[in-house]
């Protein structure tokens, strides 16, 4: 055990864990973009980003959390009226997904 509870053989599994994961999310978040008249999105943020840089860019965007996921990368937002997925995408947001499709790998 190390100093913060993780055996190395697990730790060592974690970033390949995580990889294949938010590549399974992005794949389905791009086979299954959210309707243009939907409520809600899933928001796909970078994963680098720390959930301050997230939420603050849902803020900038004047989108409105929903709900969180499993990574702190995608977020269900409620977009604003006006041009909401473009403020989204200008924010930093790489997509807005149908939240239903990704609610099955992310949740």
């Amino acid at each position: 055990m190390t100093q913060h509870g993780l055996s190395p053989r697990f730790r060592d599994w974690l970033i390949p864990a995580g990889l294949l994961l938010l590549g399974a999310t992005g794949t389905a978040a791009m086979a299954l973009p959210a309707p243009p008249q939907a409520e809600t999105v899933a928001a796909v943020f970078p994963p680098w980003w720390s959930e301050r840089q997230v939420f603050g860019a849902i803020a900038a965007a004047e989108a409105a959390p929903v709900r969180l996921t499993a990574l702190t990368a995608v977020v269900v937002v409620r977009p604003a009226a006006t041009e909401g997925r473009a403020r989204l995408r200008a924010a930093g947001a790489w997509l807005a997904a149908d939240p239903q499709a990704t609610a099955a790998c992310l949740e």
